[in-house]
C-alpha cells in the first residue's frame, strides 16, 4: 500500500474584524473569527513536523454579492481602510494561491490581512474612533454611536470619547478628562 505524501497546506479564512469591531452587533462574528487565530497557531505547531503548514488569511471589506462596493454602507466601510477602497475577491484568492503553492512552503503560523489597510491604524488611536479622523463634520462619533444632537440607543448620551486624537479632530466628541 502506498504511503501518503508528507506535507500539505491548511489555509483558514478569517476576517479583518478580528482586529476591530467598528459596529455594534458584530461581537459573536468577531469572536468566532478570532478563534481561528488560536486554531491556526496550534495546527501549525502540531502539524509542522509532518511538513504541513497552517496559515490564516483575514479579508477586509470585499466586493461580493453580500457586501457590494456600491452598497448603502460602502462609503463608510471604505473610510476604515488606508487605501480607501474595497478588496476584490481575486486579491484574497491570490494570497491563498501563494500560500497553497511552493511559495508558501516556509510560511506557517501566519495571519495575513488582505484588507486594503483596514487594520492599519495610527498609533495611539483607539479603534472605536478610528473612523472619525476622516469623517465629515456631520458624521457620528463612533465611540458614542450618535450624532451630536441624537441620543445613542441604549447608551448614556453623556458617554465620553476616551480618545484624545478623536476629540481633537471632532469637536462633538466629549473628552473624558477624569
Amino acid at each position: 500500500m502506498p504511503q501518503p505524501k508528507k506535507g500539505g497546506r491548511i489555509i483558514n479564512i478569517g476576517s479583518s474584524l478580528t482586529q476591530r469591531v467598528p459596529y455594534p452587533g458584530w461581537t459573536l462574528y468577531s469572536t468566532s473569527k478570532s478563534a481561528l487565530i488560536g486554531l491556526t497557531k496550534g495546527l501549525a505547531r502540531d502539524l509542522g513536523p509532518r511538513g504541513i503548514t497552517a496559515n490564516l488569511v483575514h479579508p477586509g471589506s470585499t466586493n461580493t454579492e453580500m457586501n457590494p462596493a456600491v452598497g448603502p454602507e460602502a462609503d463608510e466601510e471604505r473610510r476604515y481602510t488606508a487605501l480607501n477602497r474595497y478588496c476584490d475577491p481575486d486579491d484574497i484568492a491570490a494570497t491563498v494561491v501563494h500560500l497553497a503553492g511552493e511559495g508558501g512552503c516556509n510560511i506557517t503560523r501566519a495571519s495575513i490581512a488582505v484588507d486594503a489597510g483596514a487594520t492599519a491604524q495610527p498609533p495611539g488611536r483607539s479603534s472605536a474612533c478610528a473612523g472619525a479622523r476622516r469623517a465629515p463634520p456631520t458624521a457620528r462619533c463612533y465611540q458614542r454611536r450618535s450624532t451630536p444632537t441624537q441620543k445613542a440607543p441604549g447608551r448614556d448620551p453623556s458617554a465620553a470619547c476616551l480618545d484624545r486624537l478623536c476629540h481633537e479632530r471632532r469637536p462633538d466628541c466629549r473628552l473624558d478628562r477624569t
